[in-house]
């Protein structure tokens, strides 16, 4: 917080820590704003929140129902700038696979995939029902 960073504009000259394959709505944000993605020093994540508390990095990509819990328990105040703020809402999510199951059973991945896809789309539909769920299963402190 005492960085001072409110706006994506504010990140331009920083040193910022994440994996941009992991954070398109981060960099979209980044970009409709009209940052200049140049003018930005993208290091690899850590997930180490050490390095920002140390000054290794200015800023970090997050999870919000994870790092600021944390912080919050430090008594450590942060600024969150929130893609969601800037017209770029879309939740990420990514599935892994070897690359040896992908040549061997590509149609277990390929299953899997559907899967996943079915799973989301019933949890998009019935989120009264997800949310219950989850409340019931998982701390609702955390988030």
């Amino acid at each position: 917080k005492d960085a001072g960073f409110v706006t994506p504009h504010d990140l331009q000259g920083k040193k910022i820590m994440l994996n941009p394959e992991q954070s398109t709505d981060i960099l979209a944000m980044l970009a409709s704003e009209g940052v200049d993605l140049q003018q930005i020093d993208f290091l690899p994540h850590t997930w180490q929140i050490n390095d920002l508390l140390a000054g290794r990095v200015d800023a970090m990509s997050a999870y919000s129902t994870t790092e600021p819990y944390i912080f919050q328990q430090l008594g450590v105040p942060i600024n969150i700038i929130n893609p969601i703020n800037y017209g770029v809402d879309y939740y990420g999510d990514c599935l892994i696979a070897s690359e040896s199951l992908l040549k061997t059973r590509p149609e277990l991945a390929r299953r899997f995939v559907s899967a996943s896809l079915k799973g989301w789309q019933y949890a998009l539909s019935h989120q009264e029902e997800l949310i219950d769920l989850i409340i019931s299963k998982y701390n609702p402190r955390l988030s």
